[in-house]
Protein backbone atom coordinates (compact mmCIF):
# COMPACT_ATOMS: atom_id res chain seq x y z
CA UNK A 1 0.00 0.00 0.00
CA UNK A 2 1.28 3.44 -0.96
CA UNK A 3 -0.20 6.39 0.94
CA UNK A 4 0.47 10.08 0.43
CA UNK A 5 -0.65 13.01 2.56
CA UNK A 6 -1.81 14.70 -0.67
CA UNK A 7 -1.58 12.28 -3.62
CA UNK A 8 -0.73 8.62 -3.43
CA UNK A 9 1.29 9.01 -6.66
CA UNK A 10 2.04 12.22 -8.55
CA UNK A 11 3.72 12.51 -11.93
CA UNK A 12 4.21 15.66 -14.05
CA UNK A 13 5.85 14.96 -17.40
CA UNK A 14 7.44 17.60 -19.65
CA UNK A 15 9.10 15.39 -22.25
CA UNK A 16 8.50 12.10 -24.03
CA UNK A 17 5.93 9.58 -22.84
CA UNK A 18 4.73 8.91 -19.31
CA UNK A 19 3.89 5.41 -18.04
CA UNK A 20 2.65 4.60 -14.54
CA UNK A 21 2.25 1.06 -13.20
CA UNK A 22 0.66 0.89 -9.74
CA UNK A 23 0.33 -2.77 -8.82
CA UNK A 24 -0.89 -2.37 -5.26
CA UNK A 25 -3.27 0.02 -3.48
CA UNK A 26 -2.55 3.73 -3.82
CA UNK A 27 -4.18 6.22 -1.44
CA UNK A 28 -4.20 10.02 -1.60
CA UNK A 29 -5.41 11.30 1.76
CA UNK A 30 -6.32 14.87 0.68
CA UNK A 31 -5.76 14.76 -3.10
CA UNK A 32 -5.79 12.01 -5.71
CA UNK A 33 -4.94 8.36 -5.53
CA UNK A 34 -2.98 8.82 -8.77
CA UNK A 35 -2.45 12.22 -10.37
CA UNK A 36 -0.69 12.26 -13.75
CA UNK A 37 -0.18 15.20 -16.10
CA UNK A 38 1.40 15.15 -19.55
CA UNK A 39 2.39 18.64 -20.62
CA UNK A 40 2.56 20.17 -24.12
CA UNK A 41 5.48 18.69 -26.05
CA UNK A 42 5.05 15.20 -24.65
CA UNK A 43 3.53 12.12 -26.31
CA UNK A 44 1.58 9.23 -24.71
CA UNK A 45 0.25 8.94 -21.17
CA UNK A 46 -0.50 5.43 -19.87
CA UNK A 47 -1.71 4.53 -16.39
CA UNK A 48 -2.23 0.99 -15.10
CA UNK A 49 -3.68 0.77 -11.61
CA UNK A 50 -5.01 -1.90 -9.29
CA UNK A 51 -6.80 0.01 -6.52
CA UNK A 52 -6.69 3.81 -6.32
CA UNK A 53 -8.42 5.82 -3.61
CA UNK A 54 -8.41 9.61 -3.47
CA UNK A 55 -10.06 12.26 -1.36
CA UNK A 56 -10.64 14.06 -4.67
CA UNK A 57 -10.57 11.40 -7.42
CA UNK A 58 -9.18 7.89 -7.48
CA UNK A 59 -7.34 8.50 -10.77
CA UNK A 60 -6.85 11.96 -12.30
CA UNK A 61 -5.21 11.98 -15.74
CA UNK A 62 -4.66 14.96 -18.06
CA UNK A 63 -2.93 14.60 -21.42
CA UNK A 64 -1.75 17.69 -23.28
CA UNK A 65 0.70 15.67 -25.31
CA UNK A 66 0.48 14.65 -28.96
CA UNK A 67 -0.20 10.98 -28.24
CA UNK A 68 -2.87 8.83 -26.66
CA UNK A 69 -4.20 8.72 -23.12
CA UNK A 70 -4.88 5.23 -21.74
CA UNK A 71 -6.18 4.45 -18.26
CA UNK A 72 -6.43 0.81 -17.14
CA UNK A 73 -7.91 0.11 -13.73
CA UNK A 74 -8.06 -3.57 -12.79
CA UNK A 75 -9.54 -3.17 -9.32
CA UNK A 76 -11.60 -0.35 -7.81
CA UNK A 77 -11.01 3.36 -8.37
CA UNK A 78 -12.68 5.50 -5.70
CA UNK A 79 -13.04 9.28 -5.52
CA UNK A 80 -14.56 10.49 -2.29
CA UNK A 81 -15.29 14.06 -3.45
CA UNK A 82 -15.18 13.93 -7.25
CA UNK A 83 -14.73 10.97 -9.63
CA UNK A 84 -13.58 7.39 -9.50
CA UNK A 85 -11.65 8.10 -12.72
CA UNK A 86 -11.26 11.46 -14.44
CA UNK A 87 -9.51 11.42 -17.82
CA UNK A 88 -8.99 14.43 -20.10
CA UNK A 89 -7.30 14.67 -23.50
CA UNK A 90 -6.53 18.08 -24.95
CA UNK A 91 -6.83 19.23 -28.55
CA UNK A 92 -3.19 18.19 -29.14
CA UNK A 93 -3.92 14.55 -28.33
CA UNK A 94 -5.23 11.50 -30.17
CA UNK A 95 -7.28 8.65 -28.64
CA UNK A 96 -8.63 8.49 -25.11
CA UNK A 97 -9.23 5.00 -23.72
CA UNK A 98 -10.49 3.99 -20.28
CA UNK A 99 -10.70 0.31 -19.28
CA UNK A 100 -12.00 -0.16 -15.77
CA UNK A 101 -13.57 -2.74 -13.49
CA UNK A 102 -15.32 -0.99 -10.58
CA UNK A 103 -15.43 2.79 -10.17
CA UNK A 104 -17.09 4.86 -7.46
CA UNK A 105 -17.23 8.65 -7.44
CA UNK A 106 -19.20 11.19 -5.48
CA UNK A 107 -19.75 12.95 -8.83
CA UNK A 108 -19.18 10.38 -11.61
CA UNK A 109 -17.86 6.85 -11.58
CA UNK A 110 -15.99 7.55 -14.82
CA UNK A 111 -15.72 11.04 -16.30
CA UNK A 112 -13.91 11.09 -19.65
CA UNK A 113 -13.54 14.21 -21.79
CA UNK A 114 -11.90 13.94 -25.20
CA UNK A 115 -10.82 17.12 -26.95
CA UNK A 116 -8.33 15.17 -29.06
CA UNK A 117 -8.55 14.18 -32.71
CA UNK A 118 -9.11 10.47 -32.08
CA UNK A 119 -11.76 8.22 -30.58
CA UNK A 120 -13.09 8.09 -27.05
CA UNK A 121 -13.58 4.54 -25.76
CA UNK A 122 -14.77 3.51 -22.30
CA UNK A 123 -15.08 -0.10 -21.13
CA UNK A 124 -16.44 -0.85 -17.67
CA UNK A 125 -16.61 -4.53 -16.76
CA UNK A 126 -17.87 -4.12 -13.19
CA UNK A 127 -20.07 -1.41 -11.69
CA UNK A 128 -19.63 2.29 -12.39
CA UNK A 129 -21.29 4.39 -9.69
CA UNK A 130 -21.80 8.15 -9.69
CA UNK A 131 -23.40 9.07 -6.38
CA UNK A 132 -24.49 12.60 -7.35
CA UNK A 133 -24.28 12.56 -11.16
CA UNK A 134 -23.55 9.75 -13.65
CA UNK A 135 -22.19 6.24 -13.53
CA UNK A 136 -20.33 6.98 -16.78
CA UNK A 137 -20.04 10.46 -18.27
CA UNK A 138 -18.47 10.47 -21.75
CA UNK A 139 -17.95 13.63 -23.79
CA UNK A 140 -16.37 13.68 -27.26
CA UNK A 141 -15.63 17.08 -28.81
CA UNK A 142 -16.06 18.13 -32.44
CA UNK A 143 -12.34 17.45 -32.87
CA UNK A 144 -12.88 13.75 -32.09
CA UNK A 145 -14.15 10.78 -34.08
CA UNK A 146 -16.05 7.82 -32.58
CA UNK A 147 -17.48 7.54 -29.08
CA UNK A 148 -17.79 3.99 -27.74
CA UNK A 149 -19.11 2.91 -24.34
CA UNK A 150 -19.17 -0.77 -23.27
CA UNK A 151 -20.52 -1.28 -19.78
CA UNK A 152 -22.00 -3.89 -17.50
CA UNK A 153 -23.71 -2.17 -14.54
CA UNK A 154 -23.96 1.60 -14.21
CA UNK A 155 -25.67 3.60 -11.47
CA UNK A 156 -26.08 7.36 -11.31
CA UNK A 157 -28.26 9.80 -9.43
CA UNK A 158 -28.86 11.51 -12.80
CA UNK A 159 -27.94 9.00 -15.54
CA UNK A 160 -26.48 5.53 -15.55
CA UNK A 161 -24.67 6.35 -18.83
CA UNK A 162 -24.47 9.85 -20.29
CA UNK A 163 -22.75 9.96 -23.70
CA UNK A 164 -22.43 13.14 -25.78
CA UNK A 165 -20.75 12.78 -29.17
CA UNK A 166 -19.87 15.97 -30.99
CA UNK A 167 -17.29 14.07 -33.05
CA UNK A 168 -17.32 13.05 -36.69
CA UNK A 169 -17.86 9.34 -36.12
CA UNK A 170 -20.40 6.96 -34.64
CA UNK A 171 -21.84 6.84 -31.15
CA UNK A 172 -22.08 3.25 -29.91
CA UNK A 173 -23.29 2.13 -26.49
CA UNK A 174 -23.52 -1.45 -25.22
CA UNK A 175 -24.89 -2.09 -21.74
CA UNK A 176 -25.03 -5.77 -20.78
CA UNK A 177 -26.14 -5.39 -17.16
CA UNK A 178 -28.39 -2.75 -15.62
CA UNK A 179 -28.18 0.99 -16.33
CA UNK A 180 -29.92 3.05 -13.65
CA UNK A 181 -30.48 6.81 -13.67
CA UNK A 182 -32.45 7.68 -10.56
CA UNK A 183 -33.71 11.12 -11.59
CA UNK A 184 -33.24 11.13 -15.39
CA UNK A 185 -32.19 8.33 -17.76
CA UNK A 186 -30.75 4.86 -17.50
CA UNK A 187 -28.97 5.62 -20.78
CA UNK A 188 -28.77 9.07 -22.34
CA UNK A 189 -27.21 9.22 -25.83
CA UNK A 190 -26.75 12.42 -27.84
CA UNK A 191 -25.17 12.36 -31.30
CA UNK A 192 -24.59 15.75 -32.92
CA UNK A 193 -24.95 16.75 -36.56
CA UNK A 194 -21.21 16.08 -37.00
CA UNK A 195 -21.71 12.40 -36.23
CA UNK A 196 -22.76 9.38 -38.26
CA UNK A 197 -24.73 6.45 -36.77
CA UNK A 198 -26.11 6.06 -33.27
CA UNK A 199 -26.50 2.59 -31.76
CA UNK A 200 -27.67 1.60 -28.28
CA UNK A 201 -27.80 -2.05 -27.21
CA UNK A 202 -29.10 -2.56 -23.70
CA UNK A 203 -30.18 -5.31 -21.36
CA UNK A 204 -31.87 -3.63 -18.39
CA UNK A 205 -32.33 0.13 -18.13
CA UNK A 206 -34.42 2.22 -15.80
CA UNK A 207 -34.72 5.97 -15.34
CA UNK A 208 -36.64 8.51 -13.32
CA UNK A 209 -37.75 9.97 -16.65
CA UNK A 210 -36.91 7.49 -19.44
CA UNK A 211 -35.20 4.13 -19.41
CA UNK A 212 -33.37 5.05 -22.64
CA UNK A 213 -33.23 8.51 -24.19
CA UNK A 214 -31.73 8.97 -27.66
CA UNK A 215 -31.18 12.16 -29.68
CA UNK A 216 -29.77 11.54 -33.15
CA UNK A 217 -28.80 14.56 -35.23
CA UNK A 218 -26.20 12.60 -37.18
CA UNK A 219 -26.31 11.53 -40.81
CA UNK A 220 -27.26 7.86 -40.35
CA UNK A 221 -29.91 5.81 -38.57
CA UNK A 222 -30.57 5.57 -34.86
CA UNK A 223 -30.78 1.97 -33.63
CA UNK A 224 -31.99 0.79 -30.22
CA UNK A 225 -31.87 -2.91 -29.30
CA UNK A 226 -33.23 -4.10 -25.96
CA UNK A 227 -32.93 -7.59 -24.48
CA UNK A 228 -33.96 -7.10 -20.84
CA UNK A 229 -36.42 -4.88 -18.99
CA UNK A 230 -36.46 -1.20 -19.92
CA UNK A 231 -38.73 1.00 -17.82
CA UNK A 232 -39.51 4.68 -17.61
CA UNK A 233 -40.71 6.76 -14.69
CA UNK A 234 -42.42 10.04 -15.48
CA UNK A 235 -41.57 9.56 -19.17
CA UNK A 236 -41.11 6.62 -21.53
CA UNK A 237 -39.36 3.30 -21.61
CA UNK A 238 -37.61 4.49 -24.81
CA UNK A 239 -37.54 7.98 -26.32
CA UNK A 240 -35.87 8.23 -29.74
CA UNK A 241 -35.73 11.58 -31.52
CA UNK A 242 -33.98 12.24 -34.81
CA UNK A 243 -33.73 15.15 -37.24
CA UNK A 244 -34.80 13.04 -40.22
CA UNK A 245 -32.75 9.88 -39.79
CA UNK A 246 -34.51 6.52 -39.60
CA UNK A 247 -35.26 4.94 -36.22
CA UNK A 248 -34.93 1.17 -35.76
CA UNK A 249 -36.07 -0.38 -32.48
CA UNK A 250 -35.72 -4.12 -31.83
CA UNK A 251 -37.11 -5.42 -28.55
CA UNK A 252 -36.71 -8.99 -27.34
CA UNK A 253 -37.09 -8.04 -23.69
CA UNK A 254 -39.81 -6.08 -21.91
CA UNK A 255 -40.70 -2.42 -22.41
CA UNK A 256 -42.56 -0.88 -19.46
CA UNK A 257 -44.03 2.48 -20.39
CA UNK A 258 -44.21 4.14 -17.00
CA UNK A 259 -46.33 7.30 -17.09
CA UNK A 260 -45.64 7.86 -20.79
CA UNK A 261 -45.09 5.50 -23.72
CA UNK A 262 -43.32 2.20 -24.17
CA UNK A 263 -41.81 3.87 -27.24
CA UNK A 264 -41.91 7.48 -28.37
CA UNK A 265 -40.16 7.81 -31.73
CA UNK A 266 -40.15 11.25 -33.33
CA UNK A 267 -38.48 12.77 -36.39
CA UNK A 268 -37.85 9.86 -38.76
CA UNK A 269 -39.44 6.80 -40.30
CA UNK A 270 -39.62 4.14 -37.60
CA UNK A 271 -39.47 0.37 -37.66
CA UNK A 272 -40.43 -1.31 -34.40
CA UNK A 273 -39.85 -5.06 -34.19
CA UNK A 274 -41.07 -6.76 -31.03
CA UNK A 275 -40.31 -10.38 -30.19
CA UNK A 276 -40.60 -9.77 -26.46
CA UNK A 277 -43.21 -7.87 -24.46
CA UNK A 278 -44.51 -4.33 -24.77
CA UNK A 279 -46.57 -3.12 -21.83
CA UNK A 280 -48.04 0.25 -22.72
CA UNK A 281 -48.60 2.42 -25.76
CA UNK A 282 -46.62 3.70 -28.71
CA UNK A 283 -46.25 7.19 -30.18
CA UNK A 284 -44.77 7.62 -33.67
CA UNK A 285 -44.63 10.57 -36.06
CA UNK A 286 -45.93 11.29 -39.57
CA UNK A 287 -43.99 8.76 -41.65
CA UNK A 288 -44.63 5.39 -43.29
CA UNK A 289 -43.80 3.48 -40.14
CA UNK A 290 -43.64 -0.31 -39.75
CA UNK A 291 -44.57 -2.24 -36.61
CA UNK A 292 -43.94 -5.99 -36.51
CA UNK A 293 -45.20 -7.82 -33.44
CA UNK A 294 -43.92 -11.36 -32.99
CA UNK A 295 -44.31 -11.28 -29.21
CA UNK A 296 -46.83 -9.77 -26.79
CA UNK A 297 -48.17 -6.26 -27.24
CA UNK A 298 -50.17 -5.54 -24.08
CA UNK A 299 -51.85 -2.30 -25.17
CA UNK A 300 -52.80 0.12 -22.42
CA UNK A 301 -54.31 3.53 -23.27
CA UNK A 302 -54.21 4.79 -26.87
CA UNK A 303 -51.32 4.36 -29.29
CA UNK A 304 -50.76 6.92 -32.04
CA UNK A 305 -48.78 5.83 -35.08
CA UNK A 306 -48.98 9.28 -36.69
CA UNK A 307 -49.94 10.19 -40.22
CA UNK A 308 -48.55 8.25 -43.19
CA UNK A 309 -49.06 4.80 -44.63
CA UNK A 310 -48.28 2.81 -41.51
CA UNK A 311 -48.10 -0.99 -41.54
CA UNK A 312 -48.85 -3.11 -38.44
CA UNK A 313 -48.07 -6.80 -38.86
CA UNK A 314 -49.08 -9.07 -36.00
CA UNK A 315 -47.76 -12.62 -35.79
CA UNK A 316 -47.85 -12.66 -32.00
CA UNK A 317 -50.43 -11.56 -29.45
CA UNK A 318 -52.12 -8.20 -29.00
CA UNK A 319 -54.03 -7.73 -25.75
CA UNK A 320 -56.42 -4.80 -25.57
CA UNK A 321 -58.04 -3.89 -22.27
CA UNK A 322 -61.10 -1.64 -22.52
CA UNK A 323 -61.70 1.00 -25.18
CA UNK A 324 -58.20 1.28 -26.69
CA UNK A 325 -57.46 2.96 -30.01
CA UNK A 326 -54.63 2.53 -32.51
CA UNK A 327 -54.61 5.87 -34.32
CA UNK A 328 -52.87 6.67 -37.55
Amino acid sequence: IMTGATDGMYADNNGGSLTINALGTVIGETGYGIEARNRVGTTDLTITSNAAIGSNSGIFAVNQGSGALTVISTGTATGTTFNGIFAYSSINSTDLTVNAVDTIGNVDGVDAVNQGNGALSITSTGTATGIDFNGIDASNSANGTDLIVNAVDTVGNINGIDADNQGTGALTISSTGTATGTTSYGINADNSANGTSLSVTAANATGGIDGINVLQEGTEAASVTTTGTVSGGTGNAITAVTTGSAINVNNSGTLESGAGFALEAIGGVTQLTNSGTINGRVLLSAFDDVIVNNGLFNATLNSDFGAGNDLFTNEGTVLVGGNIAFNS
